[in-house]
């Protein structure tokens, strides 16, 4: 299906974070699709597949075939990696990018084919409507010629080849790109540049499905709206040339490598300050843990002491739900489950997700104080009206559309958030 911007709701339901182990993420979706949301926007790696099944099978109960499900692909997995090593001649070196911090990556078409199936499979569809290349400038990270643009491009040319062939047999129905360094320029380091992406779809096929793309752009980050050196901008240079723009990170701001929320909600958590508990629940942590050791020493309890020692040095510090969650996924959770090889017990399960929650508000004010404070500035600024009382996620989403953007995909992960935003679909 080729997507007619007119059909489809300004607002998307972005599913980044979204769970099928969630009961609220699914109660969320079912709300928007029931407000008018159609436009739902996944990729094969969101929560490992999960955002792709909850999608899958809320829209197959409900009955809702008129929603138009964009997905993703280009992250590797260590399955897929097992899958390429024979495919690509028992070395996926040259087709896999190696970021790093380990991140693989890949456009191969063998690899995109797999996924593509896999997706489908996830979202309990023969066809999914729109499907974006994940990322790719990732190539250009890598050194020497393997990262040069000529072959970044004939990458991009081969998996486009792909998907015009999928697009004929009807398994996907239009495709394109999305990217978080796309340029409107013919060259720029390190970024996409929309022509040679517009001028590879032209050489596999002049009648050709490329059709989305998708960038960050929010009130701080207007990249895709500027018009370098006098030329058009990615949003006006996409509309010339009868391209769907999506938005992503509408309210996720990054300044100085920092998230910044541009919300004054956040996700549905107890916003009372619960600093005067913090001690309480670390203290009943830290004697759990050490409990633990006084009846069974293990090697990994230093890093379980130190790891809690260094989250509470650092609380202040936890200004944003995503530092937590890498904090806690990262470095708190692998520690202390370590303690328990036979399965973690209940006590010590509620007591780890409590001081989690404690962490998450204590960040959820910091988001709200912020939000506050930047509202403040931009209407200063002059970015966004004074005096204008609206939540700002609604300012927000509403300002990148003037930019001209077409939709913007927005993470609601739960269905206060849909209908505070249901006045833009």
């Amino acid at each position: 299906m080729v997507p007619n911007p007119a059909r489809l709701s300004r607002i998307g339901f972005g599913s980044y974070r979204v769970s099928s182990r969630s009961p609220t993420h699914r109660l969320a979706l079912i709300r928007a699709l029931e407000l008018g949301c159609n436009l739902i926007d996944t990729a094969s790696n969101y929560a490992k597949g999960e955002s792709e099944m909850l999608i899958g099978d809320v829209l197959h109960e409900l009955g809702a075939t008129d929603a138009f499900v964009v997905t993703k692909a280009g992250y590797v997995s260590e399955p897929d990696v097992a899958f390429l090593r024979p495919t690509l001649d028992g070395d996926p070196g040259p087709e896999v990018v190696i970021l790093d911090d380990g991140t693989r990556h890949c456009i191969h078409p063998v690899f995109l084919h797999r996924q593509i199936g896999r997706s489908l499979r996830r979202l309990r569809r023969s066809q999914v409507d729109g499907f974006l290349l994940h990322n790719p400038e990732y190539f250009l990270r890598t050194s020497g010629a393997a990262g040069s643009e000529n072959e970044l491009y004939r990458r991009i040319g081969a998996a486009f080849a792909l998907l015009e062939e999928l697009c004929d047999e009807g398994v996907i129905g239009s495709y394109g790109v999305s990217s978080n360094a796309l340029t409107p320029l013919r060259s720029r380091p390190g970024a996409i540049s929309l022509p040679k992406l517009i001028e590879t779809a032209a050489h596999v096929r002049s009648a050709n499905r490329f059709r989305l793309i998708e960038f960050p752009c929010n009130l701080v980050e207007t990249a895709a709206a500027d018009c370098p050196a006098g030329g058009p901008s990615v949003v006006s240079l996409a509309k010339a040339h009868g391209l769907v723009t999506l938005a992503n990170r509408p309210l996720n701001a990054k300044v100085g490598g920092r998230p910044l929320r541009l919300a004054d909600g956040g996700d549905g958590l107890d916003t009372e300050c619960v600093d005067e508990s913090v001690d309480r629940v670390f203290d009943r942590v830290k004697g759990l843990v050490e409990r633990r050791l006084a009846s069974r020493p293990t090697e990994a309890g230093p890093d379980a002491l130190a790891n809690l020692d260094g989250l509470r040095l650092r609380w202040g510090a936890l200004d944003h739900v995503d530092v937590v969650e890498a904090l806690f996924q990262g470095l708190i959770f692998p520690s202390i489950i370590g303690l328990y090889p036979d399965g973690i017990q209940p006590d010590a399960q509620g007591a780890i997700m409590d001081l989690r929650s404690c962490a998450r508000r204590h960040a959820l004010v910091a988001m709200r104080e912020k939000a506050r404070t930047l509202r403040a500035h931009l209407a200063a600024s002059g970015a966004i009206r004074g005096g204008d009382g609206r939540p700002l996620e609604v300012i927000a989403c509403e300002a990148v559309m003037k930019l001209g953007v077409e939709h913007v995909l927005v993470g609601m992960r739960r269905p206060g958030y849909v209908e505070g935003l249901h006045c833009l679909f």
